[in-house]
């Protein structure tokens, strides 16, 4: 170790290490200098292997700053660039570049800059050189075109060139509108109800134009469509027409203003109500009524739906009397017009139909000569002949024949 006394412009004090003294751990030489006026210390170029903290401002003054670490941290939130520039014509483009390795075709680099020439930011890609400002990333697609002012691009709704809807289009083709405060999804199930509902005051249809209702395809799943006829003048409707067919014969158009008439026949009379409602009456007392059988070749008359004023004496015979008839070998209550029972050696009770109708007719006959007796009786409280205690039939072939009335059985 040895010590070199102080010389003008060097720092005293410079301790040496090594063996001989030239081997120097700091040395003095023409470009480093010690400045005791200001405190500077000039050297011509500082490498480190540790940390270094500058505790003031740090001024680089050369052409080219290079950082070489893989994670640059900057506390600032704005980096200024072209900060020599004073003047107010720039011409200089700054930005961004993206080192893209040895890439060279067709180009090397990628850049976010701003380009003084434009006045826009843009975008140069190194995969294709290409150079787009930001707004040419905004492209009109299929019913979209836009219009360019400065840094702006504009995008407006053409509808010119679009197709119209086919018959087939469903709920999930929409339409995007804006009421005023929301933006809403309208599609054909919705159609009346996303619009907000509402009435239409005034719908003009021009040319060959026309609307077409199908029941098959509402505009809304339960919706309807009135037309006040009163307000739409002739010639305004196509097809305005309803067309009276039969099963045979030819059919009739009745056009838009002329009257259809619903004329009554023998036997027949119409009358048309204040809510212009046709109804249409038969009376069978002053007509004879044909009606064909079905394909089961039955006829039925509900109860109650024709009286004896309908009916001419004779017109339902017994031939034509369709009776139930059951077999019965234990006792029951669901009796048919006519019941044959069987009793064998014990007693069997038969209870005639509850509330029955007026003039239904029951008959109970005993078909064995079995030692057991045929009890016939009403339900409940009904009577047969003011009796609740019942009827018996001991003997083969044997028979009882009750009509109801008021609740009551009598025997005939």
């Amino acid at each position: 170790m040895s010590y070199k006394p102080h010389t003008p412009n060097i720092p005293g004090g410079i301790v040496y290490f090594g063996d001989p003294a030239a081997d120097d751990m700091l040395s003095a030489e023409s470009v480093f200098s010690y400045d005791d006026a200001d405190g500077e210390l000039s050297v011509g170029k500082i490498t480190t292997t540790s940390d270094v903290v500058i505790g003031g401002d740090l001024t680089v003054e050369g052409t080219t700053t290079t950082v070489n670490t893989e994670t640059v941290t900057i506390a600032d939130n704005k980096i200024v660039l072209n900060s020599d520039y004073t003047g107010t014509a720039p011409s200089e483009d700054a930005g961004i570049i993206v080192n893209r390795g040895s890439l060279t075709s067709p180009a090397t680099h990628s850049e976010f800059i701003w380009n003084e020439g434009n006045d826009l930011w843009e975008f140069k890609y190194g995969h294709t050189g290409d150079q787009y400002s930001v707004k040419e990333h905004v492209a009109a697609g299929e019913g979209l075109v836009h219009t360019d002012s400065g840094y702006q691009r504009t995008l407006d709704i053409d509808v010119t060139d679009l197709s119209a809807t086919s018959t087939s289009a469903s709920d999930s083709d929409f339409i995007i509108i804006h009421d005023g405060s929301t933006t809403k999804k309208i599609t054909r199930g919705n159609f009346i109800s996303g619009l907000g509902g509402g009435s239409v005051t005034s719908v003009s249809i021009a040319g060959t134009d026309g609307i077409d209702v199908d029941s098959g395809s509402p505009i809304t799943s339960t919706g309807t469509i009135t037309l006040g006829l009163s307000n739409i003048a002739n010639d305004k409707l196509a097809n305005s027409k309803i067309v009276l067919a039969a099963d045979t014969g030819t059919s009739e158009d009745v056009d838009l203003g002329e009257t259809l008439t619903v004329a009554g026949g023998a036997g027949v009379s119409t009358v048309v109500s204040a809510t212009d409602t046709v109804t249409v009456s038969v009376n069978v007392d002053d007509a004879t009524i044909e009606v064909s059988s079905n394909a089961d070749s039955e006829l039925k008359i509900v109860d109650g739906g024709v009286g004896t004023t309908q009916l001419a004496n004779g017109s339902v015979t017994e031939a034509k009397r369709d009776r139930t008839v059951d077999t019965h070998t234990v006792s029951s209550t669901s009796l048919s017009d006519i019941n044959l029972v069987t009793t064998g050696a014990s007693n069997l009770t038969m209870t005639l139909p509850a509330d029955p109708t007026d003039g239904q007719i029951v008959t109970v006959k005993k078909i064995d000569n079995g030692a057991g007796e045929v009890i016939i009786q009403g339900d409940s409280s009904d009577p047969i002949d003011g009796a609740t205690s019942g009827k018996r039939l001991y003997y083969q072939y044997e028979s009882l024949t009750c009509v109801a009335n008021s609740d009551e059985w009598y025997i005939i």
